[in-house]
């Protein structure tokens, strides 16, 4: 930018010299041609007139060069104040470029700090939801656990009931067979009794009837009673009355 203001200075300047000088050139082209005509009338007239031609040539030419030196000043000033615009259009364009700069900056640190806090957001969120899963599934083995532990302990708990119910049937079954077999010895027993035969006065009795008769038929009651008391004894202690 400096280096385009400084070209435009100095064509302005090689402008302002050229316009002087062709201004010079011709004021001096015009007062060669007034004196040479002040000559000429001078050497026709008198000295009056040659010297009024002679001044009138004189006036003419510093009019010319005042002229010239005004032209000169002008466009000096012009090219002044275009050097002064041209700087004061790179000062703003510069502190525009820096401007845009400092915004681009500010916008790039704010863009960043914004990237920064939604990383850190995602990143805490993400913590947070692998804390949730963790515990989701932590509450979810044991909860699974209890379950299985519930599970087993109903069927242990279905298991022995059923241990114990095949238990009593087959105690039941026991108990059942050995009052059924207590019952056969008893009733077989019952049936190996002798019957005390009532003869009359007249008929003579064997010798030792009654007693033979009461020894066996003694042994066969007290068998009798001895398997009574172990069937009332195994009645007593029936299992079918247990759940």
């Amino acid at each position: 930018m400096k280096r385009t203001i400084s070209l435009v200075v100095a064509l302005l300047l090689l402008l302002v010299g050229y316009l002087g000088w062709s201004s010079y050139k011709s004021r001096q082209a015009e007062t060669a041609r007034t004196l040479a005509a002040s000559r000429e009338a001078a050497a026709q007239g008198s000295d009056a007139e040659r010297l009024a031609a002679e001044q009138k040539a004189v006036n003419q030419a510093a009019e010319a060069a005042r002229l010239a030196a005004e032209q000169a000043r002008l466009a000096a000033e012009k090219a002044a104040e275009e050097e002064k615009r041209l700087k004061a259009a790179e000062a703003a364009a510069a502190a525009e470029r820096l401007a845009a700069e400092q915004a681009a900056e500010k916008a790039a640190a704010e863009k960043a700090s914004a990237l920064a806090a939604q990383k850190a957001a995602a990143e805490a969120e993400a913590a947070r939801l692998a804390e949730q899963r963790a515990r989701e599934h932590a509450e979810a083995t044991r909860a699974r656990l209890i379950a299985m532990e519930k599970l087993q302990a109903e069927e242990a708990a279905r298991k022995a009931a059923a241990e114990r119910e095949a238990a009593r049937l087959a105690a039941i079954k026991l108990q059942q067979e050995r009052e059924a077999a207590l019952a056969e010895a008893i009733a077989a027993l019952k049936a190996g009794l002798e019957p005390r035969i009532l003869y009359s006065s007249e008929y003579k009795r064997r010798p030792h009837y009654d007693k033979t008769l009461e020894l066996g038929n003694g042994r066969i009651l007290a068998r009798l009673a001895e398997l009574n008391a172990q069937l009332r004894a195994l009645q007593a202690a029936s299992p079918a009355a247990t759940p």
